[in-house]
């Protein structure tokens, strides 16, 4: 598991380090922090290493990284990587795949 989570980190320092730091006006005492932008590619491994590092298939990790990102892109940020922490949070009820009877 050490590899997994070790490439998650690099990855997520990968993120950081391209990210500009949030600046605010020295001259505007409540300015908005700044948001950086994060390269859509760099964000879809990130969510795909943290996905498989949760227990998902990497084929499906893929999948549900892929979606996110392209939510985010196309502007539907409330369906995009901010629900990561939904996906990603263990899940303690059981579910059964397949169609409801």
């Amino acid at each position: 598991m050490a590899p997994r989570n070790a490439r998650l980190a690099a990855l997520q320092r990968h993120l950081l380090a391209a990210t500009p730091t949030a600046a605010a006006v020295p001259d505007d005492p409540i300015a908005e922090p700044r948001m950086g932008r994060i390269d859509a590619a760099a964000l879809r491994e990130f969510v795909t290493a943290l996905l498989v590092a949760k227990g998902s298939e990497p084929a499906e990790a893929e999948t549900v990284a892929a979606h996110l990102v392209l939510s985010n892109l196309k502007g539907h940020d409330s369906h995009g990587v901010g629900m990561l922490p939904q996906f990603a949070a263990p899940d303690p009820t059981p579910h059964s795949q397949g169609s409801a009877g």
